[in-house]
């Protein structure tokens, strides 16, 4: 099984051998790893006056970057951060990532792609924390709707749980530009 195959194997909690199918939402240790600053971190103001092999080299590297620290970290998907993030440039990267990396990994935006992926702001930085029915009861509804609109299906963690929002992992078919409909996972519930 490829990293993705076996990601989601795990998102749809189905046996994987080995180790745990993960990812790092941010990987920021770049430099230290790979000697090269994370593209987050890289400031493109003059993006639009560079010429298109400029753009090119840069858009490699930052592709480059991605896929290195996935192979490093035996990661199963890559959390991308586009920069420079227009739609134009997302997708660009978005395929230069799986004509790289041969489709390998399970991509994700904030917005999409593969999967989905939802900040645990909620209730890890500055908020006290929250009780799972208090969570459930107040911020389910708003993150199911998020979800909803998105046009993504949920896997419930918890069987006969679906569309609660209380466990989800929430995952849809890759872009049409990159994918046929109907192929990958997704649609698998409300």
């Amino acid at each position: 099984m490829t990293p993705r195959e076996r990601f989601i194997a795990a998102l749809e909690r189905r046996p994987v051998a080995g180790r745990v199918p993960h990812f790092e939402l941010v990987f920021f240790l770049t430099m230290e790893a790979f000697g090269k600053v994370h593209p987050s971190q890289r400031h493109y103001g003059q993006w639009d006056q560079m010429t298109e092999r400029e753009r090119q080299l840069h858009r490699n590297e930052i592709a480059d970057v991605y896929i290195m620290t996935a192979e490093r970290y035996e990661h199963g998907a890559i959390f991308l951060h586009p920069n420079p993030g227009s739609e134009d440039e997302i997708l660009r990267l978005v395929d230069l990532v799986r004509e790289k990396s041969g489709d390998k990994y399970f991509l994700m935006l904030h917005s999409g792609l593969d999967g989905f992926a939802l900040c645990s702001d909620h209730c890890v930085n500055t908020q006290p924390g929250l009780r799972p029915a208090l969570f459930v009861g107040r911020l389910s509804p708003s993150l199911s709707c998020a979800v909803a609109l998105a046009g993504w299906g949920c896997l419930s963690a918890v069987p006969g749980r679906q569309g609660e929002g209380h466990g989800q992992a929430c995952t849809r078919p890759k872009s049409a530009r990159t994918q046929p409909e109907g192929e990958g996972l997704g649609n698998k519930g409300a």
